[in-house]
């Protein structure tokens, strides 16, 4: 019963195990379980809002994203349309190597979780700036076009459309 798997996800020990095992894994292995974690946040709400709250969950699914961020010495906002300008751009921090160069599967799937993780929150535009979410979703919708990945641009226009606000009759769940 899905009332079961609710108590069961959000129970504090299961929880913070979830939780680790999403930081820990290995790329081979983050490929295996990332839809699982997808397929919970869809059966529960509850743990879809409880997701949304951890930090640490929402600082991995920006990591896993395997997007490298660049941010100038003024940390005034850039232009992620043309991210090689002129304003004494600086690389971040490197990405771990289990987070980098993840699979389309794996984008699509943590998109997923982000996507679902927005639309149950009740301020999705907040949740998408604390964790440096917008710059991450842009770039990837860029990539997704250039790439020609149409199910990556649908999910990245559908979390675009829900950070401006314009959230009408688009939502595939």
């Amino acid at each position: 019963r899905s009332s079961d798997l609710e108590a069961l996800l959000l129970d504090y020990q299961v929880f913070n195990k979830l939780i680790e095992v999403f930081k820990s894994a290995n790329k081979t292995t983050f490929q295996q379980i990332v839809s699982i974690y997808e397929k919970f946040i869809a059966l529960s709400e509850r743990f879809g809002v409880k997701l949304s709250k951890t930090p640490d969950f929402l600082q991995e699914l920006v990591e896993r994203l395997g997007v490298d961020l660049v941010e100038n010495e003024n940390n005034q906002e850039l232009d992620y349309k043309n991210i090689n300008n002129k304003n004494k751009v600086v690389p971040k921090k490197p990405l771990r190597i289990e987070c980098t160069n993840p699979s389309a599967l794996v984008r699509k799937e943590l998109l997923d979780i982000l996507l679902h993780l927005c639309i149950r929150h009740s301020n999705p535009r907040n949740l998408l700036n604390k964790h440096n979410l917008y710059p991450i979703i842009v770039q990837i919708l860029h990539m997704s076009q250039n790439d020609d990945m149409v199910i990556l641009e649908e999910i990245a226009t559908q979390l675009m459309q829900i950070y401006s606000g314009s959230t009408g009759g688009y939502v595939r769940y």
